[in-house]
């Protein structure tokens, strides 16, 4: 794969789903049971270069298909492929004996062909790889060769999307299942973006100049094609138009994508619906996150996902986890990461030390809050206290003859308490009358606690 690197774990994985893709094959086969209803998934990560491959039936597509599978679950780069007949057919979901129409596919399927082209001004660049070699079909057997510039792009695809042969080999349109490849690429956007008739047509594979007018493609393409997808895939689409500016002619059309709700193979290939609630829900597993992991179910057991969920979890508790965490996740299964016992060990010793430093911390916050209430209640009781002597004090002194408040409010305006409230105050002590002090709330306030004191110092004054 040249520069690249396949590691054991890679390669036990690939290893493990072929063999459960050849034991599900002896299994069902011999009962007639063709792969659609396989009780297993059966697929592989399809590079998105692929998607331009226009002019190829559904049959050949089908037979593409499976040899791409077949090309794909083999790590290395080989010189051909052989592999059962009866294999090969039941891969590609095709049921025929004819094999006069067998021969025709596997031609049709040599005369397509991917091309690149990056011609600039003044230099030319272009090629054209046949998607698939000589064939040879002897003693039961199917033999096929694969350019290895191809085989490199099906075993290592930078850009892919996971393609189900059990989905995709129940179409019986074309333009339905050319469709549904492009529409797989979006089903984790919800939504592609406004994109033009020509390029509608593209992938719909149906480029026939009959399907120019939109009614025309309309009614034989897209309808087709939309209800046989939400029929028989694990998607639904739909979509909406748009007019060209200033007119009534219909220019863009807009595909809305969505995996089907609580998907039955998803379901059946986690084994019950809490964990498939608890990988959507608590860790927002997307439908392609989905399809890797049925894509390796027989690898990644329940055990093996509990593991990585719980993995997962403690990461969160310990504040690692700060990026997604689908993909923190997603990691966690493909390497096998778990909880190790000393981990479990540490973080128990650390709770329980963090107990215990916060127990310390609430007694001693207890211990604060009783001082602090405690000091509250004091000030509130002499608060209570000065404000009944003022209220005693002004009281006695409303008691008093006119000469007696005259001479009390005399030896005050001489007092160091009314000379120390009345500087700040800006009041002059001379001018201070009985009606003036009352207004001054703080001065009548001091006036109070000092006819107090001197009540309460003379013999036979009455407080009241």
């Amino acid at each position: 794969m040249g520069g690249s690197k396949v590691t054991t774990l890679e390669l036990s994985r690939e290893t493990t789903s072929s063999q459960m893709t050849l034991a599900i094959y002896e299994e069902l086969f011999p009962l007639g049971v063709p792969i659609s209803d396989a009780p297993s998934e059966i697929g592989f990560r399809r590079n998105s270069l692929f998607l331009d491959i226009y002019e190829l039936g559904i049959v050949a597509r089908r037979a593409l298909d499976a040899a791409y599978f077949i090309v794909s679950q083999d790590p290395n780069v080989q010189t051909q492929y052989d592999v059962d007949q009866s294999y090969f057919k039941w891969l590609m979901n095709y049921q025929s004996n004819n094999r006069k129409h067998l021969r025709t596919v596997m031609r049709d399927v040599q005369k397509s062909a991917i091309e690149g082209d990056s011609a600039s001004s003044d230099q030319e660049n272009w090629g054209s790889i046949p998607l698939m070699g000589p064939v040879v079909i002897s003693g039961g057997r199917l033999i096929f060769e694969v350019d290895r510039r191809l085989q490199k792009l099906i075993k290592d695809p930078k850009q892919s999307y996971f393609l189900s042969l059990r989905v995709s080999n129940v179409f019986t349109s074309n333009y339905a299942r050319a469709l549904y490849d492009h529409l797989l690429n979006y089903v984790g956007l919800g939504m592609t973006e406004w994109i033009d008739l020509e390029t509608a047509r593209g992938w719909s594979d149906a480029k026939s100049k009959s399907f120019t007018e939109f009614k025309y493609f309309k009614r034989n393409v897209l309808d087709i094609a939309t209800r046989q997808i939400n029929e028989l895939s694990n998607i639904e689409v739909s979509y909406t138009t748009n007019n060209l500016p200033g007119t009534k002619k219909i220019g863009h059309i807009r595909f809305t994508v969505r995996q089907k709700a609580e998907n039955v193979l998803q379901l059946a290939m986690l084994g019950s619906k809490e964990m498939y609630e608890t990988l959507r829900n608590e860790f927002g597993l997307s439908p392609a996150n989905f399809e890797e992991i049925m894509e390796n179910r027989v690898m990644w057991t329940d055990e093996w996902l509990h593991q990585a969920m719980e993995f997962t979890r403690f990461c969160i508790s310990k504040g690692k986890v700060t990026k997604s965490v689908s993909g923190f996740l997603m990691k966690a299964i493909r390497d096998n990461l778990r909880v190790s016992s000393a981990e479990r060990e540490v973080a128990a010793q650390l709770i329980a030390k963090e107990d215990r430093e916060q127990a310390a911390q609430q007694s001693k916050a207890r211990q604060a809050q009783a001082v602090d209430a405690s000091i509250a209640a004091a000030v509130a009781r002499k608060e209570d206290e000065v404000s009944a002597e003022i209220k005693s004090g002004l009281n006695a002194f409303d008691q008093l003859d006119a000469n007696d408040r005259e001479e009390y409010l005399r030896q005050f305006r001489r007092s160091r308490e009314a000379k120390l409230t009345a500087k700040p105050a800006k009041v002059d002590l001379e001018m201070l009358t009985e009606t003036s002090l009352r207004q001054n709330q703080l001065l009548a306030k001091v006036f109070g606690q000092y006819i107090y004191r001197k009540l309460r110092v003379n013999e036979g004054a009455q407080l009241v």
